[in-house]
């Protein structure tokens, strides 16, 4: 099983029942309104730490949801604008690198 679950098509989807089954979490990533982004990817782990874009909002907050592999903590950040990493402020933990920055940990 791979640790990311297709989110191209919302059909393909597995219900909430279905992902518990499978061993999958579903994961809903936000970047708050307050960045003041153009635009936003989510990026982690669970990509091979590839961008994936992430959704715009009306309020100007963006939003992905992916499934995740349960029983895991998985490291992830947020791309703002091509340009500048950030952390998820909601993180369940943080992890110190080697430059001195942080990132983000998610626990499924």
């Amino acid at each position: 099983m791979t640790a990311l679950t297709s989110v191209a098509s919302r059909a393909a989807q597995p219900t909430r029942d279905e992902a518990a089954l499978c061993g999958v979490r579903s994961v809903r990533f936000v970047v708050p309104a307050s960045i003041g982004a153009r635009f936003a990817d989510v990026l982690g782990e669970f990509l091979l730490w590839t961008p994936y874009p992430m959704d715009r909002r009306l309020d100007g907050s963006f939003v992905v949801t992916l499934g995740l592999e349960r029983g895991r903590r998985w490291r992830y950040r947020f791309l703002i604008d091509g340009e500048r990493l950030i952390n998820d402020w909601e993180a369940d933990d943080y992890l110190m690198n080697a430059d001195g920055s942080s990132t983000s940990v998610l626990a499924t």
